[in-house]
């Protein structure tokens, strides 16, 4: 029973995926057209201007824009309906330790509903950590989940250029998880511009560029991120273990 509804959902979750790029399709050709008629060359403006236009026109338009409205709306609602259904399956997946259910329903959630960060983050976590392990746990398999799991990241960047907590994630993953620290403070410099504060971000890129081999950098850079002279961040300035140590062994 489970399986079969687990079928529909993923099924409807095609179907809406597929509504929202048609109608998105037909959205922009009708933003053009509009643009055309309105901003295009002389001769169509002169035809458009010179046309007689029946005063009713302005109301039915009028109830046009009131009708898409209202199917955007419930096209919407269909669409989050179904997102949260991908996400319950994911979970149900999660806890049976199914991969390919797993994996599929994540990421129907996250294209039906991408404004939706938890989906990215959790998911994201879920891949790195959870499903190496029941693929049995290896090096490999440790290494292939956590790179797919910056991937999905990278894409949750994408939808959320504005989130730092995203890079965040992408910044621990990279260099705490895979050991490249170079794509670590990269990614935790964005984290911090985003969020300009003394942080786990700016302090953990601070030690990824400690463990880089600059520390004169590293101390800089949190001078600059706590609006103080270099020279009065100490050298042996220490951030908390719970703040660096990952959750398992670095992957070789």
């Amino acid at each position: 029973m489970i399986r079969r509804w687990s079928t529909v959902g993923r099924w409807l979750s095609a179907w809406l995926i597929v509504g929202a790029w048609l109608g998105g399709s037909v959205a922009g050709r009708g933003a053009m057209d509009r643009e055309v008629g309105t901003c295009g060359d002389g001769a169509t403006a002169g035809r458009h201007a010179g046309s007689d236009q029946p005063e009713e026109t302005g109301g039915q338009e009028r109830r046009a824009a009131v009708r898409s409205a209202w199917a955007r709306a419930a096209f919407s609602g269909l669409r989050r309906v179904a997102a949260g259904w991908s996400w319950v399956q994911a979970r149900r997946a999660w806890e049976r330790e199914d991969v390919r259910e797993f994996r599929q329903a994540l990421f129907a959630a996250v294209s039906l509903r991408p404004e939706h960060r938890g989906y990215w983050i959790d998911g994201a976590r879920m891949l790195a950590f959870d499903v190496p392990q029941w693929r049995g746990g290896g090096v490999r398999e440790r290494r292939r989940g956590v790179e797919e799991a910056v991937r999905l990241l990278e894409r949750a960047e994408d939808a959320h250029p504005q989130a730092s907590e995203i890079p965040l994630e992408v910044g621990w993953l990279l260099g705490w998880e895979l050991g490249d620290f170079e794509g670590a403070q990269r990614a935790l410099e964005r984290a911090t511009r985003l969020a300009p504060r003394i942080g786990p971000a700016a302090r953990l890129r601070a030690r990824a560029l400690e463990r880089l081999g600059r520390p004169e950098e590293a101390r800089a850079w949190l001078a600059e991120i706590e609006s103080v002279p270099p020279q009065s961040v100490p050298q042996g300035f220490e951030v908390p273990a719970a703040a660096v140590e990952p959750r398992c062994e670095r992957v070789p």
